[in-house]
């Protein structure tokens, strides 16, 4: 289970972009590798399933293709816990701005 340290510490990988100025491309890369550590997370939990139904589900415009249905539905599932949930919908809501 990904744990809201786990998070933390890959945010803290970000800091230092933020602190030089290049804010945007911090949150943006963040919210990609983390968008895509989820969705990893969430693949393994649907391993069993067909590869065509995991991409139905995670792509295109599939029920969990975007970072907030990824984020709700491992919370859901307990893939994640609710604070590092939250934290993750912090970040998105930062990209979103």
């Amino acid at each position: 289970m990904l744990d809201p340290g786990d998070l933390e510490r890959f945010l803290a990988e970000f800091q230092p972009w933020v602190k030089s100025g290049h804010e945007t491309r911090a949150v943006l890369t963040s919210v990609a590798r983390l968008e895509k550590m989820l969705s990893r997370l969430l693949e393994y939990r649907i391993r069993m399933s067909p590869a065509k139904l995991r991409e139905k589900l995670l792509g295109g415009y599939g029920p969990l293709s975007t970072f907030a249905a990824k984020i709700d539905i491992a919370e859901a599932f307990g893939i994640i816990d609710n604070r590092t949930a939250e934290l993750m919908r912090v970040v998105k809501n930062v990209r979103n701005e």
